[in-house]
């Protein structure tokens, strides 16, 4: 009896270990959002940490009323993924979206514990182009990204929790395939 009721023990040990497994599995470690306008509505293209067998990231694309909604459907890929954010170092905005709809960026900054902590802010001149002239041009926007806030002086490169409180943004740009800073901006 005992040993029967070890190996029932260790069967559903064995089987909750390969649930989890699976589970993780179908997570999508996200590590650079970029959030743009179109037409009225939200439009957020993700780049997750996964790279396909060239070595560029998997992207993803999710429109809503705001960028919440569109977060919030991003969290249940068509792929039967899901998108997780805890890894997320960069979110690159439109300067379209910035000066519109500010405060709806840092409401949604400030409800979410994970990009709040590590995330960098960066904004662009139509971000939605520059993310496709980098990818176009094999450049990492990701990478990028992840370059220029490591090596520029800590009160430039924008936080997450900054924005909350200053408005100010650091804006990038593109040139010859890479991402070039141009400097804070204030919306």
């Amino acid at each position: 009896m005992r040993r029967a009721a070890l190996w029932i023990i260790l069967a559903l040990a064995l089987s909750s270990c390969s649930l989890r497994a699976r589970e993780l599995t179908n997570l999508e470690p996200i590590e650079t959002l970029c959030i743009t306008l179109n037409d009225g509505r939200v439009k957020i293209i993700a780049c997750a940490a996964v790279r396909d067998e060239d070595n560029v990231p998997l992207v993803f694309q999710m429109e809503g009323d705001t960028v919440s909604d569109a977060v919030e459907k991003l969290k249940s890929l068509p792929e039967g993924k899901d998108a997780i954010f805890v890894h997320t170092k960069n979110i690159l905005c439109d300067t379209r979206y910035c000066a519109e709809r500010l405060d709806e960026l840092k409401a949604f900054l400030r409800g979410s514990a994970e990009l709040k902590k590590s995330a960098c802010v960066f904004c662009a001149d139509d971000a939605a182009a520059l993310l496709d002239k980098i990818r176009e041009g094999e450049g990492d926007i990701s990478a990028d990204l992840e370059f220029l806030a490591d090596k520029s002086a800590k009160n430039e490169v924008t936080r997450a929790h900054e924005v909350c409180e200053s408005g100010r943004i650091f804006a990038v740009g593109e040139q010859f395939g890479s991402v070039i800073p141009l400097g804070a901006e204030r919306f």
